[in-house]
């Protein structure tokens, strides 16, 4: 159900335009009015047909297409390819809001999806997670948006300490820790479900989506999948007349590219340092004469953390990545310089084409041969241990039980190796600098949820998919909002819901099969790419050369130290965040926990600045520590 909790008036911030793109959807009813007040300026307002406010936001260009049938209005918000002929019949078909479940399953492309039917309101973000939605109550009515920082604004909320404490999880906060909004009385809709909103302004959250049963073979599945991804590109292709994509001479991203060159569109291919000169990507830009080719010199990359001293756009997340943030911005300022509005990146697609382990438990249920010899495969692969992959098979908790379970081991040292994730993922861990506090925030949290959570899927191996899905849709999500203070759109096509339904209906053993990576793209993109670089075997991208040390940025780090946000709300102690800053790890898991760390410090920072509250008053004062 909706959020209960009320926000008066007189406890709002001054409301300023957040930057970039925003909108709110609001009910009609006629308090809606007076809750529409509360919304950023300057806006473009678009009302229901009894003339209340309806929508009201700044969107891009080219980024809004509506439909109207009598007294049902439909609109779409982000990338939709399709024409108001083809939406006003879909419109035409709807005689109640349960209706436009259909809509949702056909429309290719990454939006938002509002409806107005009867009195009644939708608003539903994307599956995959890179579109969402978030809703609260203002003056007793549920108002809903696409940012949650933006519903901040409209209610007075605080940021949500305990919500903010997983965020420092490593390597991930898992499902549904990472899924909910980061502010006290604001709510996120998951990705499988839409709010319906009544006329008396009631609101409640809807599922309509389960992912498909994964019945299809390689050769039927990847003939879907290629369907679906030359959509996802060419409809993008359609409606800009200059795209840029990554090369770094793998699969994925040859495939971005060879497909958004055979739209005829301009191409401009950006070629990151560690790739320049490989042989891998000569090969794969030869196959590409027409496109125009941005290389990243290693004179332009910054060390870790180079900006991590310089307030940023606010978001509704910390970014992931903060250390990487300056190489970001400037990658998007070279392509807004080459005329490049929208980068198509192959993110997701490691996510949607070989997923994790998690299926094995499944198969062993159908095909204990088979599973038997995938699990020897990963083994070897990942040098897991005999003890730690038959726990893959012994372990029968449900996701309730292992939520809890993992979560009494917080401040647990991980074990030693690289054991084979048992359950339903891999395990998740605090950093050494988190507080007791912390932990018990965090405790407390998977207490709330772990009760009565339903897993994403019926199966362990689907629900490691779609929440890998999430996560790094939720990760694109933070970056298209930093990159767009640079003018440029990010487009991910393998995160498109039609890409990622093609892809999840094909039998998880042969999507995921050791020794033959990316088999599922290998098999769509034959006739596509090039068979030098399909028959190539799938390497990680070439890493950059390791730019100048980062000792230059100890100082910049230890000085977000002093007067931590974090530390103010008791979620690390500074003299042990400090320790690891002189030192600056080494291992991949400290790095990530580094990172996750002033991601969420910079955030508190930047929230500050942009008058959303300081970091002193992100938290109740019932609820402040000492």
């Amino acid at each position: 159900m909706c959020a209960t909790r009320d926000v008066s008036p007189d406890r709002r911030l001054p409301v300023a335009w957040p930057g970039e793109g925003w909108f709110v959807v609001l009910p009609d009813t006629e308090r809606a009015t007076v809750a529409a007040a509360a919304a950023p300026t300057p806006a473009t307002r678009i009302d229901h047909v009894s003339g209340r406010p309806w929508l009201v936001g700044r969107w891009p260009a080219g980024e809004f297409q509506f439909a109207e049938v009598g007294t049902t209005r439909l609109a779409v918000v982000g990338h939709c390819p399709v024409g108001g002929a083809e939406l006003s019949q879909w419109v035409s078909r709807i005689r109640d809001v349960a209706d436009v479940d259909a809509v949702a399953a056909s429309l290719p492309g990454s939006f938002h999806l509002i409806a107005s039917v009867r009195g009644r309101l939708r608003f539903q973000g994307s599956v995959s997670g890179l579109r969402r939605v978030f809703h609260a109550l203002v003056d007793g009515v549920t108002v809903a948006t696409d940012r949650g920082d933006v519903m901040a604004r409209m209610t007075g909320a605080a940021v949500d300490r305990r919500r903010l404490a997983a965020r420092l999880l490593v390597p991930n906060a898992p499902y549904p820790l990472a899924d909910g909004a980061l502010w006290q009385g604001v709510f996120a809709v998951p990705g499988d479900s839409y709010l319906c909103v009544s006329d008396t302004g009631a609101g409640e959250v809807v599922r309509w989506w389960e992912p498909p049963e994964p019945n299809l073979g390689l050769q039927s599945g990847a003939s879907a999948v290629r369907v679906a991804l030359e959509t996802a590109v060419w409809g993008r292709a359609y409606t800009k007349p200059t795209l840029s994509c990554d090369l770094t001479g793998g699969i994925d991203s040859a495939a971005i590219c060879y497909l958004a060159a055979g739209s005829g569109r301009q191409l401009a291919v950006l070629i990151a340092t560690g790739d320049n000169g490989s042989p891998a990507v000569e090969r794969a830009v030869r196959g590409l004469p027409h496109a125009r080719r941005l290389a990243v010199s290693p004179g332009e990359v910054r060390p870790p953390y180079a900006d991590v001293a310089v307030p940023g756009p606010t978001w509704d997340e910390p970014l992931t990545g903060i250390e990487n943030r300056a190489n970001m911005l400037a990658a998007a300022r070279k392509l807004a310089a080459a005329g490049c509005q929208t980068h198509l990146t192959d993110s997701g697609a490691s996510e949607v084409l070989q997923g994790g382990s998690a299926y094995l438990y499944d198969l062993a249920l159908t095909r204990p041969l088979l599973a038997l010899s995938h699990a020897r495969g990963h083994r070897q692969a990942q040098r897991w241990s005999r003890r730690s992959v038959a726990r893959i098979w012994t372990d029968r908790r449900d996701y309730g039980g292992w939520l809890v379970d993992t979560g009494r081991a917080l401040t647990a040292c991980p074990p030693e190796g690289d054991p084979a994730p048992a359950g339903w993922g891999s395990p998740f861990r605090l950093p050494t600098w988190a507080t007791a506090d912390a932990a018990d925030a965090v405790r407390e949290l998977i207490g709330e949820v772990a009760a009565d959570v339903r897993p994403l899927a019926r199966t362990r191996g689907q629900h490691d998919a779609l929440w890998a899905v999430r996560q790094v849709a939720y990760r694109v999500r933070g970056l298209a909002g930093l990159v767009a203070s640079a003018d440029v759109a990010i487009a991910a096509p393998f995160l498109d819901d039609r890409v990622v339904e093609a892809c999840l209906a094909v039998r998880p053993h042969e999507r995921t099969s050791p020794g033959r990576d990316r088999a599922l793209l290998v098999e769509a993109m034959r006739g596509v790419v090039p068979d030098a670089i399909v028959r190539r075997p799938v390497e990680p991208p070439a890493s950059a050369p390791e730019p100048a040390a980062p000792d230059q940025r100890r100082s910049d780090l230890l000085a977000l130290c002093e007067d931590s946000a974090l530390a103010r709300l008791g979620l690390v102690d500074t003299d042990q965040l400090r320790s690891a800053c002189a030192r600056l790890p080494e291992s991949d898991p400290e790095r990530v926990a580094l990172s996750r760390t002033f991601g969420c410090e910079r955030w508190l920072r930047d929230l500050a600045k942009a008058d959303l509250g300081s970091a002193a008053d992100a938290v109740e004062p019932s609820e402040a520590k000492e």
